[in-house]
């Protein structure tokens, strides 16, 4: 026999339940009482009922509601927070915002391919670049396939609308811009009366933040979370544990992330934890929180502008935080001949087509390449001769 739906606690302020096949319906508070729930529950099943029979006399869709883009996204939304992390769902939460501003109120069974071209058209009248619109397109087919996967749909109309072309990450930070950017740190300001953070402080911060991002090859949202427990400098590494880590849940065998630290760095740390041992983040905001995404964002961009590095390369590219870790991928993949996978893990990459992005070898690199190659081959056909 089927179950007989009942009402359930919520956050212990309502009475929900999922009957219906629409997600979450609240029906009453909890001090409403039970009896009330019981009401409520009767007259949604009732109305569900109902408008499974209009939808069947349409015989437009074969899904027993016709659920809205809205409602499809929340138990995408549900169904992230029950099995992925906390990051996980904050990103699906951000990139669902405007397909759901937009197209939450239709229907799931009216959307058709051509709409993705009307979205895809919005996005870039905001001026948001082609990589962060495939975001968009990825948690918006996420909805999709997650209804079509729970019978909420037939198929996903937008399954076949191909990815934009994506420009790969080049720009990288030359020993003069980084100069620049260190010394530009000079000019922060002030915020004793505000955070109680001199200008000193203020500006050591930014250059600690600066110089582990460029000799380590953290990543922005990685040095914005490192905690103290992170670090294990008798060993000479940074450890992140798979589960905090981006490719935790991705990853088919997520390992740690290690990332060695030299001794510059590691003194850096060493000072800091010396002196601010106390608060969670390593590199706390002026706080003493962790960095939001935005601001920390936001305060590289001042850095930038007052570093006079403003403006754009020849490829449109400004300098980023993220600057700083390609280019130390790429220094390690070309002027010190990393091996591949030794960079692929110095890097935290699961899939090599990533680590090929931060390589970029040029006529010198490969010249050097190949006469070192040569010198080797030599010195071992003499060790081989002398053998026999």
């Amino acid at each position: 026999m089927p179950r007989i739906p009942a009402p359930r606690p919520w956050k212990s302020r309502y009475y929900v339940t999922e009957a219906g096949g629409k997600g979450i319906k609240i029906l009453c508070r909890i001090e409403d009482g039970r009896e009330r729930a019981d009401s409520e529950l009767r007259k949604w099943l009732e109305e569900c009922r109902q408008e499974k029979e209009r939808v069947r006399q349409t015989g437009l869709v074969e899904t027993d509601s016709p659920y809205t883009l809205a409602e499809l996204a929340a138990e995408l939304l549900v169904h992230k927070q029950a099995t992925k992390s906390k990051r996980t769902v904050e990103y699906y939460q951000f990139y669902l915002q405007r397909f759901v501003d937009w197209y939450g109120n239709m229907e799931a069974r009216k959307l058709h391919q051509s709409h993705s071209d009307q979205f895809i058209a919005r996005l870039r009248d905001l001026g948001i670049s082609n990589t962060s619109i495939n975001h968009y397109l990825q948690a918006a087919n996420a909805v999709l396939n997650h209804a079509v996967n729970g019978d909420r749909i037939t198929k996903n109309p937008w399954k076949k609308v191909p990815k934009l072309p994506e420009r790969e990450r080049k720009r990288i930070v030359t020993d003069q811009e980084f100069q620049q950017l260190l010394a530009a740190c000079d000019k922060c300001f002030d915020m004793s009366n505000r955070f109680g953070v001199n200008k000193e402080e203020n500006a050591q911060l930014l250059k600690d933040i600066l110089r582990i991002l460029r000799f380590t090859a953290l990543r922005p949202g990685e040095i914005r979370k490192l905690r103290w427990d992170h670090l294990h400098l008798d060993d000479g590494f940074i450890i992140i544990p798979a589960a905090e880590q981006k490719t935790g849940n991705t990853a088919k065998e997520p390992e740690d992330r290690l990332i060695p630290v030299l001794e510059e760095g590691k003194a850096i740390l060493l000072s800091r934890k010396e002196k601010y041992g106390h608060l969670p983040r390593v590199f706390s905001n002026l706080k003493g929180e962790e960095w939001s995404d935005e601001v920390f964002s936001r305060r590289f961009a001042r850095l930038r502008k007052r570093a006079g590095l403003d403006t754009p390369d020849h490829n449109g590219e400004k300098l980023v935080w993220y600057s700083l870790r390609h280019t130390r991928l790429t220094e390690a993949g070309t002027r010190e001949s990393w091996g591949f996978y030794t960079l692929m893990k110095f890097a935290g990459h699961t899939s090599p087509k990533m680590t090929k992005r931060y390589v970029h070898p040029d006529k010198e690199d490969l010249k050097r390449a190949a006469h070192e190659g040569q010198k080797r081959r030599l010195g071992l056909e003499k060790n081989e001769d002398t053998t026999f």
